[in-house]
């Protein structure tokens, strides 16, 4: 499903930090992957050694995000991915570009692969959902969190989903897409993409992982300049 288009080369060829010094990182993973948890262990973690660091989601906590959450229930395809990247150009330019200009690093709990696997689950083309969201700033490092299919369907049963591509969803499909999302751009562009098994590893542990890998791009960034 993910094959018929060169979106990573699209996606992923930008330079970064972009825009600013700062450091963008997205955590991504199937719903019950543990992403919420994972952020805020790598926030603690980061801040714990001195990091200024910026805890952030999508859908944001704005009115059009709050909206794009309601609206996600009824209006599906096309639409919702075009409100989808809408919140998130809001998201970039209220939320993460101030903050990556003053060198933050911003931890945010779903990027633009979430809609390379949720919109193509809602059948919207890849073509489409490239040409919506190029041009975002391009994360220094991509956390991508997996777990066995039985293991997430086990935490959706022991909770009632936030959203219909949760609740209705097919979970071996979405762990499927999202691996394959995160195979393509191990293969693009390896050193911005992170794989970890968080079902073998605890959220601190990924979290320390992380951050010591955070921490030496940004030591290659100031490096750089």
């Amino acid at each position: 499903m993910l094959d018929d288009y060169p979106w990573e080369s699209e996606l992923w060829s930008g330079p970064f930090p972009a825009p600013g010094e700062g450091t963008l990182v997205a955590v991504e993973g199937p719903h019950g992957s543990g992403k919420s948890t994972t952020v805020q262990a790598l926030v603690d973690v980061l801040t714990q050694r001195g990091v200024d660091c910026v805890p952030t989601k999508e859908p944001t906590a704005t009115s059009i995000g709050d909206f794009v959450r309601e609206i996600s229930e009824t209006v599906s395809g096309n639409a919702l991915a075009a409100l989808v990247a809408g919140d998130r150009w809001n998201h970039v330019e209220t939320v993460i570009a101030p903050a990556l200009i003053r060198d933050a690093v911003v931890v945010t709990d779903r990027f633009v692969p979430s809609s390379l696997v949720l919109q193509t689950l809602d059948g919207v083309p890849l073509s489409y959902i490239t040409a919506i969201n190029r041009g975002l700033p391009t994360p220094a490092l991509t956390l991508f969190l997996d777990c066995s299919d039985d293991v997430l369907a086990e935490r959706r049963a022991r909770r009632r989903g936030s959203t219909r591509f949760e609740r209705q969803g097919d979970v071996a499909l979405e762990g499927r897409l999202y691996r394959a999302v995160s195979d393509r751009l191990s293969k693009h562009c390896l050193p911005r993409i992170l794989v970890c098994d968080s079902e073998a590893m605890s959220p601190i542990a990924i979290a320390e992982n992380a951050a010591s890998r955070i921490q030496a791009i940004r030591a290659q960034a100031v490096l750089a300049r």
